[in-house]
């Protein structure tokens, strides 16, 4: 479309005039600018009065770097992280307090507060974490603010093999790499149940002794060991947050996703469960095996509660192994719990009646063939065959008919 009008540019001391085809056409002064209304002046001067942000005199590369390397001390790198106090001594306290946490050991703290240790040492771990890891979000939130826009980074940066990288390398890296600031920080605050769950396993075994020695409830021991059992989780499912966020950031930057984003999102959860059933099940005696042994060591070690569970769950991989139930049953004595342990021991019996029937079946009842066959030496279920195939009743030379 074209435009047949005119522009004129009027200065200051120009005299514009109006008027139409037919009027006499009029004049009006123009208004300097040092004329006009102050509500006008007054704006402009606050718009052009406003701070801008100092730019960072590091490289946005050096800058993330040392914001994950830091910690929640980061917020000394950015000139708004050292701009709010509040923020910089909580980052300051939290760094000071988790190096604590980490280079004292256990035994030391029980010397300064004696009975109260416990105590002391979970809430200042609690806190330490927590604060830690609020600050350190926020130092990435601000170092995320200095980075260039995504089109402007490098071409290693922007492509899903950078970002998964990165992703891999720091937690909420590659999301910031991408663009995703408010992600990035979401996910890498996730984490500190899992940094806590660290700090607790570190601490476990002064723990343990220190309880041992000086309460002789039993109570206290097996709440401990929950608690144990509780921080191995957070640190196993941390490990898998730390692998989803980065997986997330390398989709958030594909060009156009295969999958949709919820169908991708089942699609992975899926392909993650099948990867664990079948490092689970692939081998179900090596893992019973590994569990059996883990639960025998710390039965020696004193602990009850872990060894049990241990050796339950190599029990359900390996049933055809009797070391894992005599096991627990053992335990189950250890802990006065005697209607379990006749439970367990009572579908033990009922699983040998009928190994310990066949063993003393004559040769000739079944017309001497399958008698033959079922020698007490051909199998022990203690120890089996590498020719027995347990679930499928195979053996070697027969073939599962179909």
């Amino acid at each position: 479309m074209r435009n047949e009008e005119k522009l004129h540019v009027v200065t200051a001391g120009d005299v514009l005039e109006f008027g139409g085809r037919d009027a006499k056409p009029a004049t009006a002064p123009v208004t300097p600018l040092t004329a006009r209304p102050p509500y006008t002046t007054t704006r402009r001067a606050a718009v052009a009065s406003q701070p801008m942000p100092a730019p960072s005199r590091m490289h946005y590369a050096l800058l993330l770097a040392l914001t994950w390397a830091c910690g929640p001390a980061a917020l000394l790198l950015t000139v708004e992280g050292r701009r709010h106090r509040g923020w910089l001594a909580l980052g300051i306290l939290a760094t000071l307090a988790l190096v604590l946490l980490a280079l004292v050991p256990y035994a030391r703290w029980v010397a300064w507060t004696g009975l109260a240790t416990p105590l002391a040492w979970s809430s200042l771990a609690l806190l330490a974490t927590i604060g830690g890891f609020s600050a350190w979000s926020r130092a990435a939130l601000l170092a995320g603010g200095h980075l260039p826009p995504v089109h402007r980074l490098p071409r290693l940066l922007r492509s899903r093999v950078g970002v998964g990288a990165l992703g891999l390398l720091a937690p909420g890296c590659g999301l910031l790499a991408g663009g995703s600031r408010w992600h990035a920080v979401l996910w890498l605050w996730a984490l500190w149940p899992a940094a806590l769950g660290v700090l607790v396993l570190r601490a476990g075994a002064g723990m343990w002794q220190h309880l041992s020695a000086t309460i002789p409830d039993r109570g206290a021991t097996d709440l401990l060991e929950h608690v144990l059992m509780l921080a191995t989780a957070c640190v196993v499912l941390g490990a898998i947050a730390w692998l989803v966020q980065a997986l997330e950031g390398a989709r958030r930057v594909a060009p156009v996703p295969a999958l949709g984003r919820g169908r991708g999102d089942w699609f992975a959860v899926a392909l993650g469960l099948s990867c664990l059933g079948l490092a689970v099940g692939g081998s179900p005696g090596r893992a019973a095996r590994q569990l059996g042994d883990a639960a025998a060591i710390l039965q020696a070690d004193g602990l009850s509660v872990i060894p049990l569970r241990l050796a339950q769950a190599a029990d359900r991989l390996d049933p055809a192994r009797a070391e894992y139930a005599v096991l627990a049953i053992a335990l189950h004595e250890q802990r006065g719990d005697a209607n379990r342990a006749a439970a367990l021991r009572e579908r033990l019996d009922q699983g040998l009646a009928s190994y310990v029937a066949l063993r003393e079946r004559p040769a000739g009842d079944d017309g001497g063939r399958r008698g033959a066959e079922f020698q007490p030496s051909a199998v022990d279920p203690a120890q089996p065959a590498a020719d027995v195939l347990y679930g499928t009743m195979s053996r070697r030379g027969t073939a599962p008919r179909r």
